[in-house]
């Protein structure tokens, strides 16, 4: 019977034909969560629909500094001599919000995730097999609730079989390097110091007649190995940190072949450092316009492209250039210039802020 002979046969007989479900084809998104950064009479601030993890702390100078609107887009502004930060994490991994803290304002966008150094908050056995110390980096991989899928930067001689991961909670994650000794989540006594044969490709597995979990290939010289058990032909051990560059900063903990390993000593050395962080620089002061500080924040505005949004508040006592006759009062937006050097926005962005924000700022001079 074809559908039409049977809404036909349906109608003669009184009945009502229920209406056919519509498939929604794309879901809706969802709505995006009162902002707290929103302010009356300026444009909305760009920022996550959805946060998992809030991570607060530190903002060391090899961390992003970089702030867009969205990822993908152009810089915005670049913030200098940050003391605090809040980052926020969601689903999507590459789009880590930021909200950057200095002497000069506050300030948030997201940042560049393949720049965004997160940090063990404790000693922790990760994935079974590696126990990552203070420096080393974890990756967020994108998580819609807790606890999140977690991923971690190697050691260059690690030849993972499957790049390494872990379920953490958000209180696992740090933006400092806490003090904690990693071996302390190796829950062994402290065993026999031995190397592993030179030249050797080792295969290491979570447990004795286990599947390799990883490869170590070492150039040159391996690092020091702790022997923590035997059984048979295999030994579990502790592979140790021998490189100074402290984003390897991981131990390994498995078993490989107790002929692996030998019994001689050996010294490093060597040294890692990190770049400091520069400043931004001050143009002239433009001819004709004034020179004020104000007592309280300014909300700032960024327009880059003709997209507007709230970006922060630039702190009191922070110059400011205002343009000839500009109207310290009412709800528009008016251009400035902001005279700091822990901030430098890019070259075709409009820096704005509401007139009456202006009204009881003062006169003062350029800053040296």
């Amino acid at each position: 019977m074809t559908r039409l002979s049977l809404l036909l046969l349906v109608a003669a007989c009184g009945g009502q034909v229920a209406p056919t479900a519509v498939r929604e084809l794309h879901p809706r998104p969802r709505p995006r969560p009162p902002s707290a950064r929103a302010l009356p009479g300026y444009p909305p601030p760009e920022e996550p629909r959805a946060v998992t993890c809030v991570v607060t702390g530190p903002w060391s100078t090899d961390q992003p500094h970089e702030l867009r609107f969205r990822r993908g887009g152009r810089t915005v502004v670049t913030i200098y001599k940050v003391q605090r930060a809040r980052l926020s994490l969601g689903e999507d991994p590459a789009s880590p919000f930021a909200e950057l803290s200095s002497p000069h304002g506050r300030f948030w966008g997201v940042v560049m995730a393949d720049r965004l150094l997160l940090h063990p908050a404790h000693a922790m056995l990760f994935d079974g097999y590696l126990a990552p110390g203070p420096t080393a980096i974890l990756r967020w991989l994108g998580a819609a609730s807790e606890p999140v899928p977690i991923g971690i930067q190697l050691p260059d001689f690690v030849r993972p079989a499957a790049p390494p991961r872990d379920d953490l909670r958000c209180t696992d994650l740090s933006l400092d390097e806490a003090e904690f000794a990693p071996r302390t989540a190796i829950e062994a006594p402290d065993g026999e110091k031995v190397l592993f044969v030179d030249g050797k490709t080792i295969a290491i597995a979570r447990e004795p007649a286990g599947a390799p979990v990883a490869h170590l290939v070492f150039e040159g010289s391996g690092p020091g190995v702790e022997v923590i058990e035997r059984r048979g032909d295999r030994a579990r051990v502790v592979v140790e940190h021998s490189n100074l560059n402290p984003a390897e900063n991981v131990l390994l903990v498995g078993w490989v072949a107790a002929s692996d390993l030998v019994k001689t000593p050996a010294g490093f050395g060597g040294s890692w450092g990190s770049g400091g962080e520069s400043g931004g620089s001050l143009p002239p002061p433009r001819r004709g316009w004034q020179m004020v500080t104000c007592p309280r924040d300014v909300p700032l505005v960024a327009e880059l492209e003709g997209e507007q949004h709230l970006i922060g508040a630039v702190a009191p006592g922070v110059p400011l250039e205002l343009p000839p006759g500009a109207a310290r009062t009412g709800e528009h937006l008016l251009d400035i210039v902001v005279r700091s050097r822990q901030m430098a926005f890019a070259d075709d962005v409009r820096v704005l802020t509401k007139g009456a924000a202006l009204a009881d700022c003062t006169a003062t001079h350029a800053p040296e």
